[in-house]
């Protein structure tokens, strides 16, 4: 159950980095075509989209690390008892 739970986490923190990457994405083409002299330098190549992919498993492992600590060290009877 402990690798199900773990796998989903990881699902969940990838498929939501790529979600926000592709709209993204979208808004630097449609934000590059509307403004004037902006058209052919705003782009998200494929090596910005995997360093932001990249930054984003990062920042989640990182902002994670610390409630999944905390939650291993306590008993099952105790987090069930706190409010």
């Amino acid at each position: 159950m402990q690798d199900y739970n773990i796998l989903t986490g990881w699902a969940g923190m990838i498929l939501g980095a790529l979600l926000g990457l592709l709209v993204a994405a979208g808004a630097v083409a449609v934000v590059g075509r509307n403004i004037a002299g902006f058209g052919d330098t705003m782009r998200m190549t494929s090596g910005i989209f995997v360093g932001g992919l990249g930054w984003a498993v990062l920042l989640g492992l990182v902002t994670g690390a610390i409630p999944a600590w905390s939650a291993m060290r306590l008993q099952i009877a105790v987090a069930l008892g706190r409010k």
